[in-house]
């Protein structure tokens, strides 16, 4: 064998066989791994922090009008009215509806993320942001379309308060509020609030390819293939900070529409743009950002929580699938 071909064997890569260890490193998780991922980690972050989703709810549900008092009066402070919630109605009110919010989280997180990802894995590429997002919208809008109905039960057990002073109580479980929107409003009206729900879906496509993004470039800068976790945080927390702050508006809209009071009084919301003025006319913009505190107690730490519980279970199926 002379030098140069010697020196050209020298300079062929080595092919490593797939069932070698040093594979997990570089093996890409599959859409049903991620779904897994993302459903378990949706169920848990949910029930972490449901009661400061309820509380949420309440706040962005108030108008300062008497049919949409909770307890005869309005909420100001999240921590004030937890402590309310908790004496007037018991411990257990905080959490009504969880069971429920948990079947949406999974619901809505499972069909997202195995449309996400099955589409961006086969027709988009790791830099192309854009399309990305627009995958990302059509993949919310379709889950959307699936979860409104669960959605819509969860928020009206949340609002529905036990005090007494809301009159009868009609959303205590899954069926018996099924059973009572069926009867009283018809199937329809399962999908009300389902065009507020789509327009989030604009912000809302932006989260995982942002979150991917800022995931990507902190490790080629530090030249690792997983982030640690306080890296994670930091991702997280850029991200869905930005994005609550330009979508609540919407999740307020949504609230709204999707409140079984929402036709009660002088005050009605009876579609999207119709909500937004009456809104503003009674109580300016700020109305439309109603409950941004109680939102940020709740929807940050609950979404740094949801992907700190997402990258652990990938990393968990990356080790043993």
């Amino acid at each position: 064998m002379s030098k140069s071909d010697s020196s050209s064997k020298a300079s062929e890569p080595v092919v490593v066989p797939a069932d070698k260890k040093g594979d997990l490193k570089t093996k890409k998780h599959t859409p049903m791994q991620h779904t897994i991922a993302s459903q378990g980690a949706g169920a848990f972050a949910t029930i972490f922090f449901f009661p400061f989703d309820t509380v949420k709810m309440r706040f962005m549900s108030q108008d300062g009008t008497k049919q949409r008092m909770h307890n005869n009066h309005n909420y100001s402070s999240t921590f004030k009215s937890l402590i309310e919630i908790r004496a007037t109605e018991g411990l257990r009110s905080l959490y009504r509806g969880s069971a429920t919010a948990i079947a949406g989280s999974m619901t809505a997180w499972g069909s997202y993320m195995f449309l996400y990802r099955t589409l961006t894995s086969k027709y988009v590429t790791d830099d192309e942001f854009f399309a990305k997002a627009g995958v990302s919208a059509i993949a919310s809008v379709t889950s959307s379309s699936i979860s409104t109905p669960i959605f819509l039960i969860k928020t009206r057990m949340q609002v529905e308060d036990r005090s007494g002073a809301g009159g009868p109580i009609h959303y205590t479980t899954f069926s018996e509020s099924l059973k009572h929107i069926l009867k009283t409003s018809g199937a329809r009206s399962l999908w009300r609030g389902f065009s507020a729900q789509c327009l989030l879906a604009i912000p809302n496509a932006f989260n995982l390819p942002i979150y991917d993004a800022l995931k990507k470039r902190r490790m080629q800068a530090t030249h690792k293939e997983e982030l640690e976790m306080y890296e994670v945080l930091g991702c997280t927390l850029v991200t869905k900070t930005t994005l609550l702050l330009i979508s609540h508006p919407l999740f307020v809209l949504k609230t709204r529409l999707q409140d079984h009071r929402s036709n009660l009084g002088d005050v009605k919301y009876l579609n999207v743009v119709d909500s937004v003025k009456t809104i503003l006319k009674r109580e300016g913009v700020k109305g439309l950002y109603r409950g941004t505190a109680p939102a940020l107690v709740q929807a940050v730490p609950r979404s740094i929580t949801h992907f700190f519980v997402y990258e652990a279970l990938l990393k968990l199926q990356k080790h043993y699938y």
